[in-house]
């Protein structure tokens, strides 16, 4: 108050005063409105003027009224900024005065995927929709980017609407890999391990492998727990194995993995829960990861949360290196809108995506990784969009 009287006048006074809305917390924590004038339409002692008729709660109700209607006008400007914001931070100058190149730019950042990476997609897009013939002569002109605008610039048919957005879920979809076959191929049984952090949903999603695959193929299937640190996650294993039919066992060191897995020889699919280990405990070592890595029979599936930062999963990825898993499966994709970290992590370890987990429902919330997929949940498609994608 101190403040608005000394840049308004001694007459400011506080109308209004509420916390900031999501959209405008990052001008401060809360929102305030000060007035120093009374509508024309009363007088200074309160009285009614010339107005007539018109009561002093109708006056004071418009008053209110062109009030809120500033407030929503100054919201609107705060989150145009907002997006102009996000649009331009860290984007480089070949991008800007593209405007197809700033969307899609943009709508990749507000995603999370990884600035650098950001870049290099768009710029493999401009080359793909403007092939340069001399890369010595692309070179003169500066960076690479740069020509590449150039040559966008200076094409004689103007870009059909949608043709950039096509041309980018394509470079997107080349950069990483899906792979959601179950198991190794070959003699004996497909042997399928799920490893990860904990509470990163492993048990759940071997739950639902188990009725998705080992239910339909009608096949002979064994269900293993080697998580001997949860007792409630061997418990929901065996619940679900007794309703299906199917075989359960719970093994408590590697030689009783190991020698399950031998009497077993005769089964379709083997699929093995393991505990969850905190970054922390796998940094000196672990025996049960030991064991994984050192059997090539077993496909291993890294299961992590897709709500989880960047920085977060490739930690976790890194921690997780030494069972030296081949597969990524990516959980909770129902309680996120941003893509950017899973596909970040995708790109970065090389490692095919197996599987997307999608809600709680067994096995229905289970979903084959699909590029089309993940590409449209990172970059919404229009109709003009979709028909360039189709053309080409």
């Amino acid at each position: 108050m101190e403040q608005a009287r000394r840049e308004m006048g001694p007459d400011a006074t506080l109308v209004t005063s509420h916390s900031a809305g999501p959209e405008a917390q990052h001008l401060g924590d809360y929102e305030v409105v000060f007035a120093t004038e009374l509508p024309e339409t009363v007088a200074p002692d309160g009285r009614l003027g010339s107005g007539g008729g018109t009561s002093s709660s109708t006056v004071a109700q418009k008053a209110s009224d062109t009030i809120l209607a500033e407030i929503h006008d100054l919201r609107r400007i705060c989150q145009s900024w907002r997006q102009v914001s996000l649009r331009s931070a860290g984007q480089p100058s070949w991008i800007t005065g593209s405007p197809e190149l700033e969307e899609v730019y943009a709508e990749l950042i507000e995603g999370e995927v990884d600035p650098d990476l950001t870049q290099q997609l768009l710029a493999a897009a401009q080359k793909r929709l403007c092939p340069v013939d001399n890369p010595t002569e692309l070179g003169s002109r500066g960076t690479p980017w740069q020509g590449f605008k150039g040559e966008f610039s200076r094409r004689q048919n103007p870009v059909e609407p949608g043709s950039v957005r096509a041309a980018l879920a394509a470079e997107i979809q080349d950069s990483f890999h899906v792979d959601p076959e179950l198991g190794r191929p070959g003699n004996g049984p497909r042997i399928l391990a799920l490893v990860g952090p904990p509470g990163a949903g492993k048990t759940a999603t071997i739950a639902k492998l188990a009725v998705k695959y080992a239910l339909s193929t009608k096949k002979p299937s064994l269900l293993i727990s080697f998580d001997t640190l949860r007792v409630a996650a061997s418990e929901q294993l065996r619940w679900y194995a007794s309703i299906l039919g199917i075989n359960f066992l719970l093994v408590d060191s590697n030689r009783a993995l190991a020698q399950t897995l031998e009497e077993h020889q005769n089964k379709d699919l083997i699929l093995i829960d393991t505990p969850g280990f905190a970054s922390s405990d796998l940094e000196g070592g672990c025996d049960a990861a030991e064991f994984l890595a050192g059997r090539s029979d077993i496909q291993k599936h890294l299961v992590l949360p897709a709500t989880m930062r960047f920085s977060d999963l490739a930690r976790i990825s890194s921690a997780y290196d030494i069972f030296r898993p081949s597969r990524l499966i990516f959980t909770r994709m129902d309680e996120t809108e941003t893509y950017g970290p899973l596909f970040c992590e995708a790109v970065g370890s090389g490692r095919p995506i197996s599987f997307f987990s999608t809600g709680q429902r067994v096995p229905e919330d289970l979903e084959l990784a699909d590029k089309v997929n993940l590409t449209n949940r990172l970059l919404p498609f229009g109709n003009a969009a979709m028909r360039a994608l189709a053309a080409a």
